[in-house]
């Protein structure tokens, strides 16, 4: 699954990835790209804020019911995403870095965060679980998690979930 959360300056992109013995598969990259009949995804609209400082929504696809929250305080973004239903199937999260278009910037992969750099203004991009590393054939910076808890990211500053 590939969503991409923007609000005034900020745009995260994070995508989920499942994999087994002998087949692996990306959810395809974004919400108005899918074909629901035959790509077996149901999102489930949630609560939301009426200035859209908070969105929620379910998703369900290939065996993973997930919560994504995002809000945004001030100039942080934050994503929280909840497995609500997982299978024995092996899943992965990961966050990938890039510009806006008909913007210049640069985006580089420090050892736990991404850092974003565009028009004078820096972001960096925490999270809340432990990065593992995995390997995918992306063309912008990432980083990517094994996805059986709950996990969070945020800019600007590194939370925790407790």
């Amino acid at each position: 699954m590939k969503g991409t959360v923007i609000n005034r300056k900020r745009a995260a992109s994070a995508e989920i990835k499942n994999t087994s013995k002998t087949k692996e598969q990306y959810l395809p990259k974004g919400f108005p790209f899918l074909n629901f009949s035959t790509d077996g995804v149901e999102i489930i609209p949630g609560g939301h804020a009426f200035d859209g400082s908070y969105i929620e929504q379910q998703l369900m696809w290939n065996g993973i019911h997930v919560k994504i929250e995002s809000a945004y305080n001030d100039d942080e973004l934050l994503l929280l995403i909840t497995p609500l239903q997982i299978t024995e199937k092996k899943f992965f999260w990961y966050v990938e870095g890039g510009i806006l278009r008909k913007r210049s910037g640069t985006v580089v992969r420090k050892p736990n965060t991404l850092l974003a750099k565009s028009d004078g203004c820096k972001v960096e991009i925490f999270s809340t679980h432990e990065i593992n590393d995995i390997c995918f054939s992306l063309k912008n910076p990432y980083l990517s998690f094994i996805f059986n808890s709950e996990i969070g990211f945020s800019t600007g500053n590194k939370r925790s979930l407790t």
